[in-house]
């Protein structure tokens, strides 16, 4: 956990790799735990979505993010 917290501060991480890690099979809950706990891309949709498909997730922080999920930005078609 402590690795993927230092991850996540990195100025150059880009979403799309935060992504790939949050949706990463199988995987330890307390580094997913970390993903969550990110101010930084803790808002970010596409990361949610990915941390909440994820079964390693721990069942309470993922009641927690799924009513996020519908709450996401909007795009014009």
């Amino acid at each position: 956990p402590s690795v993927v917290r230092n991850v996540l501060v990195n100025p150059r991480l880009t979403e799309e790799l935060v992504v790939r890690l949050a949706a990463r099979r199988p995987a330890r809950p307390e580094a997913l735990l970390e993903g969550w706990r990110s101010p930084r891309w803790n808002v970010r949709h596409a990361v949610r979505r990915a941390l909440v498909f994820n079964p390693y997730l721990p069942p309470d922080a993922a009641t927690t993010a799924l009513p996020l999920l519908t709450a996401a930005p909007r795009r014009p078609a």
